[in-house]
């Protein structure tokens, strides 16, 4: 008997060019967890909201709906905006009603068929709550502010755990716009996107990115609107490009200047080196000669290697905000920073 989830992803084809699952069906069998990432407007949130109202139509399972935080749910203007879309294209009937909790079947006597959950309250949910939820959806997995829950990526294996307790016919979606290039939930899976490749699996993990390409999109880049979003610097959100995990590679120049300490983490010591304004960091040989090697992690510190002190995380966590690190390649992307998400 097909999946569930993956006979209604194959029958809505090419979606008229919006986001659709094609690309992910391919490695649907050997993958559970998903990162999807791409602009604004190509309809991805659509998408997984009108798999969630079919699912308990066609098959009546259940959907776990996430944000980051709870307080998402309690603004008016996504409670009443949740739907607009699936009641406009004809996903779900009239009837249904969409509250703080989540969304109804009817107003009154009806049944919670979408539950909300933030990942800042994952301790609060009971296993055996919800045995009839077959699919997560994380909507904005990565906000835009760049404040993630703590233990946000531990959170949403706690809610996998305690919801779908092993079951691999769930499948759970993580969405999200263009942000930044790396995040906690990366950093927890040790996964890094394989450059500008539109899916990068990683089948031993059962994890999938998918850096979106080539959809529709309702924001036209010579629009009007495209003109206004780039003159308020807003284009990062929409662009691929400046996303792109290529973009932060690149070798140390000449001429850079070493910072006067190491980083060292997982047996590899590391060293940055500036120059017109940005850091390049890269795995060092150099001899430490007296100055500071900051452990990244309590289980490398030794007498000679004390934890990396907090000011410094912070001070290198706004310039790496700020996008002026580069780096020699992912591993060691990977490795710095991993030390700004501590609560994973």
């Amino acid at each position: 008997m097909m999946n569930p989830i993956k006979s209604l992803l194959e029958s809505y084809g090419d979606n008229d060019g919006w986001y659709n699952p094609r690309r992910i069906l391919e490695h649907f069998d050997s993958t559970i967890l998903y990162f999807i990432v791409g602009a604004r407007r190509i309809g991805k949130t659509d998408l997984f909201l009108r798999l969630a109202c079919d699912l308990w139509q066609a098959h009546g399972r259940k959907t776990l709906w996430i944000r980051d935080h709870d307080k998402h749910f309690q603004d008016d203007a996504f409670l009443s905006a949740f739907l607009a879309d699936a009641k406009l294209f004809g996903w779900c009937p009239e009837e249904w009603i969409c509250k703080k909790d989540g969304v109804w079947t009817a107003e009154k006597d009806g049944e919670l068929i979408i539950k909300f959950q933030g990942v800042n309250t994952f301790s609060s949910l009971r296993g055996g709550a919800h045995p009839d939820v077959d699919l997560f959806i994380q909507d904005e997995f990565m906000p835009e502010n760049g404040k993630y829950p703590p233990h946000c990526a531990t959170g949403l294996m706690s809610l996998t755990k305690t919801v779908l307790n092993g079951r691999e016919d769930a499948r759970v979606f993580c969405l999200s716009n263009y942000t930044r290039p790396f995040n906690p939930y990366y950093a927890k899976f040790r996964i890094i996107p394989d450059g500008d490749r539109e899916i990068t699996a990683f089948p031993d993990k059962a994890i999938l990115i998918e850096q979106c390409r080539g959809y529709r999109c309702s924001v036209l880049k010579d629009g009007l609107w495209s003109k206004v979003y780039t003159a308020g610097n807003y284009g990062d959100y929409e662009r691929a490009s400046e996303f792109s995990i290529l973009s932060l590679i690149h070798p140390v120049p000449r001429g850079s200047k070493a910072l006067p300490y190491f980083l060292y983490s997982d047996g590899t010591q590391y060293r940055g080196w500036s120059k017109d304004g940005l850091i390049y960091w890269a795995r060092s040989k150099d001899p430490t000669n007296g100055l500071d090697v900051f452990a990244l992690e309590t289980c490398e510190i030794e007498a000679k290697r004390p934890l990396i002190p907090k000011w410094l995380i912070k001070q290198l966590k706004e310039a790496s905000d700020a996008n002026v690190f580069r780096y020699q390649d992912a591993n060691v992307m990977m490795a710095i920073s991993t030390m700004f998400y501590p609560d994973l």
